[in-house]
């Protein structure tokens, strides 16, 4: 421990992520490991595990379990196993299924967690940061929560981002909330199909790069200290001031918090209550928080001053861990019980308790059923009904396999908005469709009160085929009370943008309607992304769309807004053989438009020569601001033309601003050009730090120019001393014989062999383990 058993790390990767010489093959030929799946039980009803028994054990790395379905999953990355245990006697039947492999576990402190049934049937998890992941060929880079259909073995993220996200919950509406390792919040709303904010240098981009958009965690008001890692909704019923409030572990700052939630448009924000539980006690740590069915709440400790993995050792203390349990002080113990014992009657009966445990595991227990002699008892309960049990009914109902597009026509017309949502929800899921439901969810998309419906019908459109979607999109785009809703306008762009190369003509379409351009949603969201999206794929189809919007749009001040879009796909590199009907459109703004700095870069990114002529005139002209001048720098280096290689030269030369060398000094990072170099290497003696290490830098990205660097040192002209490391190694990498002598030379090898690199390893690991640290 911390690292799985059977393997041996090979190297780390730049994010020091393990990479290891192999995969630990699925149970029963795995390689045993030291966790264990236990089960512990209260037969008196004091809140005190008195029964114990082992389940599995030899599992290595196992991170959750839930049970269902007529066994046990387990989540062991890679895998996703499943336990049969048929006549429930706690003693697997066989060896497990593999359900999913790809879990990546190249990092102990993030990956896949949190295994929890949804609403809808599905198997939901978490999956932390720096760990990857490849499943069903579906990649991604961390930072997710994803979920697996068991009957149709269907793996999908469900949303993405978030922080190293280690817990999951629903609430009693079926909404996906969870911790967080950031601060100043108390975790994650989740809309399907959201993306949130991400470590982007560490953990990388989206999965869909033409996302253009993110959101951020929940926003909060009390303590900020970061984290609430560990957080469930609390739904009870035992403990009525904290019902209805996130209930946060926070293991770093050894602390419980509980924060009320109230709504944000179609999300939620949070402003924290009094601290449930704090302490000066360092080894306090709250690393899982359950609710139970006597409605008291379980708090795991880990108990331990160390808790994460950045120290290897496997020093942890493995024998203070406690569970703890909150309840009220009038609280009285609830005799043992057993559910799975209950008729299919009793159960529904329990879809109305106060407590949410009970009605999550009858849910639970009705879908591992799946009796369809229930159904029209349960419609009849939902249709007559308008409260929680209406919709834990509906939910039922999915459970046996009742949801259909004849139930959906009604229920889509339910006084309950969140029966309305979960219509919608399952219809997406299904991929289900037809005229008449089309019809309703038209006019749901014009009339719907509830913004969270709303949210989910948007995000429901990008799972429809575009002629279904796009009426439903025309709609949703008309209601203006949700331009500055938290989740709509993004889920409306998502959904547009999946739709924006495959269906170009129903893109057409909604653009004739000349009165949809100037609602505020396409004004204030949608247009500009849509033009970005056709620039930033450069294929001759999308480059033709582009220039079709231009043609299109029925102002000047909406062209201004497309040149906004079209202007930043097309930044980064230069535009070869642009369309001509581009070429076209671009001239007609050149000649008709004020000159302003985004239509001179698009139209210099297009390569128009007059637009060229301007922006070099711009950039030598000291009247400029230093925000234009630097984008106009990475504007023009961008095309890589022998005059602006001279201009920028011949800045560089005369420069007296250290900022604005550097930015000169980047722009010409993109030439190959000998005469960079040495423009570089002859101001060496003038330049401060920054600017050496910027110049280093350049220089030792092409050999022609490090060739040159290095004689210079070789010279004595630039000092040995003055060359860091990192640009040495950069240097030698360009494997050219004359390069490596002179690196030799003066600075010796640089680079150990692995075996040298293990040797060094041991000697080291061994000081650690026989030495005292002082």
């Amino acid at each position: 421990y911390p690292f799985p058993a059977g393997l041996k790390i090979v190297e780390y990767d730049k994010y020091l992520r393990a990479v290891f010489d192999k995969v630990s093959p699925p149970p029963p030929n795995h390689f045993r490991g030291k966790d264990k799946i236990t089960i512990h039980e209260d037969t008196d009803g004091d809140g005190i595990f008195d029964k114990h028994k082992k389940f599995l054990d030899g599992l290595n790395m196992a991170r959750s379990v839930i049970t269902g379905r007529g066994g046990a999953w387990v989540l062991m990355p890679p895998y996703l196993l499943f336990y049969p245990d048929k006549n429930e006697d706690d003693i697997p039947d066989s060896d497990p299924e593999v359900h999913l492999t790809g879990f990546g576990i190249e990092d102990t402190h993030s990956g896949a967690n949190s295994l929890r049934w949804g609403p809808d049937g599905w198997i939901y998890g978490a999956h932390g940061s720096t760990c990857t992941a490849d499943i069903q060929g579906i990649k991604f880079l961390g930072q997710a929560i994803w979920r697996y259909h068991p009957p149709s073995k269907r793996f999908e993220v469900f949303a993405e981002g978030g922080g190293n996200t280690y817990c999951l919950d629903f609430d009693s509406q079926g909404r996906t909330f969870s911790g967080t390792n950031h601060g100043d919040t108390r975790g994650v709303h989740y809309p399907q199909g959201g993306c949130f904010t991400k470590n982007w240098g560490k953990h990388g981009p989206l999965i869909n790069p033409y996302a253009f958009g993110y959101y951020q965690h929940m926003a909060h008001e009390g303590y900020k200290p970061r984290f609430a890692q560990s957080t469930i909704i609390y739904e009870g019923g035992a403990l009525p001031d904290y019902e209805g409030n996130i209930i946060s572990g926070m293991a770093l700052v050894n602390r419980v918090q509980a924060s009320q939630l109230y709504p944000d448009t179609s999300t939620f924000r949070t402003v924290d209550t009094p601290p449930m539980i704090t302490t000066d006690d360092r080894w306090f740590r709250i690393v899982d928080t359950k609710a139970g069915p006597d409605g008291s709440v379980y708090f795991a400790d880990w108990y331990d001053s160390r808790l994460s993995h950045l120290d290897p050792r496997d020093t942890w203390h493995k024998t203070s861990g406690r569970i703890y349990r909150m309840h009220a002080e009038d609280a009285k113990p609830i005799k043992p019980f057993d559910l799975g014992k209950l008729s299919n009657t009793e159960l529904i009966g329990q879809l109305s308790s106060s407590n949410k445990w009970f009605r999550q595991t009858a849910q639970r227990l009705l879908a591992d059923r799946r009796d369809h002699s229930i159904i029209p008892r349960l419609t009849s309960l939902m249709m007559k009904g308008d409260g929680q049990f209406a919709l834990e009914c509906f939910w039922a109902i999915n459970h046996c396999g009742g949801f259909s597009p004849q139930l959906a026509s009604r229920t889509l017309e339910h006084s309950h908005p969140f029966i309305r949502f979960w219509s919608i929800r399952l219809l997406g899921d299904a991929h289900i469709m037809t005229s008449d439901i089309n019809r309703q969810l038209i006019t749901l998309a014009q009339t719907e009160p509830h913004p969270e419906v709303r949210s989910c019908l948007a995000a429901s459109c990008k799972r429809w085929k575009a002629k279904d979607s796009f009426p439903i999109l025309t709609q949703l785009i008309r209601r203006n009370e949700d331009v500055n809703d938290k989740h709509i306008p993004l889920l409306l762009w998502w959904a547009l943008e999946d739709k924006a190369t495959t269906n170009m003509d129903r893109v057409v379409a909604l653009l004739q309607e000349k009165p949809i351009w100037k609602e505020p949603m396409m004004q204030k969201h949608l247009l500009s992304r849509l033009a970005q999206r056709y620039t930033t794929e450069r294929t001759t189809p999308n480059l033709t769309m582009a220039a079709t919007l231009l043609s299109l749009a029925p102002s000047a001040e909406d062209k201004d807004l497309l040149v906004n879009g079209l202007e930043l796909g097309l930044k980064g590199n230069a535009v070869n053989s642009p369309p001509l009907k581009l070429l076209k459109e671009a001239g007609v703004l050149w000649h008709t438009r004020p000159h302003s700095p985004k239509l001179i870069s698009f139209a210099t990114r297009l390569g128009l020569p007059e637009a060229m002529s301007e922006a070099i005139k711009s950039l030598n002209n000291p009247k400029t601001s230093a925000s234009d001048r630097r984008e106009l720098t990475k504007l023009l280096s961008e095309r890589r033309s022998e005059p602006v290689r001279h201009v920028l030269i011949s800045q560089f030369t005369t420069e007296k601003n250290s900022a604005r060398r550097i930015e000169l000094m980047t722009a010409l990072q993109r030439y190959e050009h000998e005469d960079v170099g040495t423009v570089l290497i002859n101001r060496w003696k003038e330049m401060n730090g920054r600017e050496r290490e910027s110049a280093q830098n350049i220089l030792s990205s092409r050999a022609n120019w490090s060739l040159c660097f290095l004689q210079e040192v070789n010279n004595g002209t630039i000092l040995r001393e003055d060359v860091r490391p990192a640009s040495v190694l950069a240097m030698e990498n360009h494997q050219n014989k004359t390069i490596t002598g002179l690196v030799r030379k003066h600075w010796g090898q640089l680079r150990q062999s692995n075996k040298a690199r293990k040797k060094r390893i041991d000697h080291v690991s061994k000081l650690v383990t026989e030495n005292k640290g002082n």
